[in-house]
């Protein structure tokens, strides 16, 4: 029986009715419970998504997924994983975006993102618009945060460091190819 995820390395997660793939090749695919009379399903699904950023949220106890893109757009919700099932957590929060950077702060008890970019792959690069703002999830709402950061980027490494009790951004790409 799964309760937690711990970690981001490429893991097949099965429950009575739902599978759930989690890939660090940013890929999420949830399969819906079978319907429950007049053909409704219980739980929402989420569907296939990727470029999206995820974080366990280890004062809540589930996975914070946000974002990325499905077969028809860039998304900008917000979903939680508490070892059964996923489930719309957020309405209102950070534009719709793709490959932001997200993980927990364990001090502050927050999940924290961090920039992306508003399309999937652009096809020529002024279609891409890099994002530099910095985003908290308490467990019910996200808040932005204003502080000076880094230039904007989408595709950063991101973790934090519980030794120096702070976030730490790494790499990226941004419009002149790489952020560094």
């Amino acid at each position: 029986m799964v309760n937690k995820v711990r970690g981001f390395s490429p893991a097949l997660l099965m429950k009575a009715s739902q599978c759930i793939l989690l890939l660090s090749t940013s890929l999420v695919f949830s399969a819906p419970p079978v319907a429950a009379g007049w053909g409704q399903n219980i739980f929402p699904a989420i569907g296939v998504r990727n470029a999206h950023a995820m974080a366990y949220d280890g004062g809540r106890g589930r996975v914070i997924l946000f974002g990325g893109a499905d077969e028809s757009k860039v998304r900008g919700d917000t979903w939680g994983w508490d070892g059964k099932r996923w489930a719309p957590v957020g309405h209102a929060g950070p534009e719709p975006r793709t490959f932001p950077a997200m993980a927990y702060d364990s001090v502050r008890r927050k999940v924290v993102l961090f920039g992306g970019n508003r399309v999937l792959f652009g096809r020529n690069p002024g279609e891409n618009r890099f994002l530099n703002d910095t985003w908290e999830w308490d467990g019910r709402r996200w808040t932005q945060i204003k502080v000076a950061g880094p230039s904007p980027r989408a595709e950063a490494a991101i973790a934090f460091d519980s030794r120096r009790g702070r976030v730490v951004l790494f790499g990226g790409h941004d419009r002149s190819g790489g952020a560094g």
